[in-house]
């Protein structure tokens, strides 16, 4: 296996900030907050300020309570210590003492525990005690071979959509711990929209680059959690070894098949998921079977969708490969991705060539034969100047700015979930609830304020819902809704 230094793709990390000087930072870690908490001695270059491992279990509840707000607050400082790691070998040693710490540990399965329901009286499933007693002993490196790894797929028992991995606490926990160090130190670049601003931001830049843009390419990686090679993820993430298999790999040999009738021991994931589909019809691919890609799912493929964790390392993974075509990298070509969807803008029509052979490339380097036709199939070239779908929205070049409007399911979605409100409305808060929705709904899709009036006016007239309301105030107009959001908006 070749290591993260030899790697000649490296994952961009946050510029360096300003540390504490380190015979400061000694005398102020010296007396802990917490009599439960003992500091452990600390190699200043690799560990983390802050990161506390050795905790005493309290005999209450309401210390062991306290003692988790402590290791959350802990936690917090320890993770922006970890942004402005300025080389990979130290990130990997930063984030190893992040995980090896107990606090760190407690805070994050706290959280998981909270965010899950798990917390809540009467019958809570972890007590704080218990929290603090399992925190202690998490390690992203441990691979517990007896606990199972549920799995079914996503879309009401079709076979051939994307399997949900279904993690108990303890092991969403891990992936957390692991997900919130990496994220903190790998600063991903700015065309990479999921963790750099989301759809807001993706919009944004298109927005801004389609006005000069002569041609855009849209295309997405066909299965892209389930094809993503394990060998980019050890060589990517800067995780040990160890700590990668058992966070990325291992569910899949723990894994139980349910939702396909009887319980599946051992699932052969490539015929489970991909076994129906058509993967291409071009010489060498046909219809004869499984491609050595699907064959590979669970044993050199794959990270498991539903895993926190999964979802990051994809974000390092599809980085990786996209930076190593030189053909997206050129003057005249501007790239950008959320989740597997890539956009290509093109500011020359002779660029289209080059870069389709060099996602051709790419998509048979890393994956097969059957994968690359996919993959080319749905890379679709749009005029700029013609209506095309990307981010969930449909986008033009319009008069020297770009257009956006709502895709026609949203709206008939929208529709369909203001009748609703309107019609369960028994109250004047209830109503103005369902304004907001809709106000909402046409401003996220860029409705001018006019336009975003007259619509918020007909519904409420049109349907006349607010005349049968019990309790009107004396001389309440169901306009007067619609100016009161204007007002508090």
């Amino acid at each position: 296996m070749s290591t993260l230094a030899e790697n000649p793709i490296q994952v961009q990390l946050a510029a360096p900030v300003p540390q504490i000087g380190e015979m400061q930072l000694a005398a102020k870690l010296a007396t802990p907050k917490h009599a439960a908490l003992h500091h452990s001695k600390i190699a200043p270059k690799e560990m983390i300020p802050g990161a506390w491992r050795n905790i005493e279990v309290p005999e209450t509840e309401d210390e062991c309570a306290a003692l988790i707000d402590e290791c959350k607050a802990r936690r917090v400082e320890m993770l922006r210590r970890l942004v402005g790691v300025s080389t990979i070998h130290r990130a990997k040693k930063m984030i190893r003492a992040y995980s090896r710490s107990e606090s760190a540990r407690v805070a994050t399965l706290a959280l998981v525990a909270d965010k899950r329901g798990e917390t809540i009286a009467p019958k809570p499933l972890w007590t704080a005690r218990k929290i603090v007693e399992a925190g202690r002993k998490m390690s992203l490196e441990a691979v517990v071979p007896n606990q199972r790894v549920w799995v079914q797929p996503s879309e009401g028992g079709v076979p051939e959509s994307r399997p949900v991995f279904q993690f108990t606490t303890w092991d969403a926990a891990r992936q957390t711990l692991a997900h919130d160090a990496l994220k903190a130190a790998i600063q991903l670049p700015k065309w990479m929209f999921q963790y750099n601003g989301g759809e807001a931001a993706a919009k944004r830049w298109v927005k801004a680059r389609l006005p000069q843009a002569r041609l855009v390419l849209v295309t997405d990686f066909p299965k892209n959690f389930l094809l993503l090679p394990w060998q980019l993820a050890e060589d990517g993430l800067p995780l040990s070894r160890r700590a990668t298999e058992a966070l990325l790999f291992e569910p899949w040999k723990r894994a139980r098949a349910r939702g396909f009738g009887l319980e599946t021991a051992k699932p052969k994931w490539g015929p489970l998921f991909l076994g129906n589909i058509q993967m291409g019809d071009h010489e060498g691919v046909g219809h004869a079977g499984l491609n050595h890609c699907a064959c590979e799912i669970g044993a050199g493929r794959g990270y498991p969708p539903g895993s926190v964790l999964a979802s990051f390392a994809a974000q390092v993974v599809l980085q990786l490969i996209l930076e190593s075509v030189p053909e997206l990298h050129v003057d005249g070509v501007e790239i950008g991705l959320i989740s597997d969807n890539l956009i290509i803008i093109l500011n020359d029509k002779a660029l289209e060539g080059p870069v389709r052979n060099g996602l051709a490339a790419m998509a048979l380097k890393y994956f097969d034969a059957a994968v690359t036709h996919q993959f080319c199939k749905r890379t679709i070239t749009h005029d700029p100047k013609k209506f095309f779908r990307y981010i969930g929205r449909l986008l033009r070049k319009h008069k020297g700015d770009t257009q956006v409007l709502a895709l026609p399911e949203h709206c008939d979605r929208i529709i369909m979930r203001v009748l609703n409100d309107h019609a369960a409305a028994k109250t004047h808060d209830d109503l103005r609830k369902a304004v907001r929705r809709l106000k909402g709904f046409l401003v996220h899709h860029g409705a001018s304020p006019n336009a975003v009036d007259a619509v918020l006016r007909a519904t409420l007239y049109t349907g006349a819902f607010a005349e049968q309301l019990p309790n009107k105030p004396i001389g309440w107009d169901a306009g007067d809704l619609v100016e009161d959001e204007g007002k508090t908006s």
